[in-house]
């Protein structure tokens, strides 16, 4: 789960729209974006990008 928050970042810096939205199609699922968030790499995102509050919510 770690990897698509890594991922996404990436997608992000390098802008490369594509992977960014299937990252974010992936992390719209709760399930998906609540096990994504019990990881390093989200803790990675939210330093490297200050995500809202809409991304660190699980409601």
């Amino acid at each position: 789960m770690g990897n698509v928050a890594v991922t996404l970042a990436l997608a992000e810096q390098h802008h490369c729209r594509a992977l960014k939205e299937a990252c974010v199609e992936f992390l719209s699922s709760p399930g998906n974006l609540k096990a994504a968030m019990a990881t390093d790499g989200f803790e990675h995102l939210k330093a490297t990008f200050r995500l809202g509050v809409g991304l660190n919510s699980t409601e």
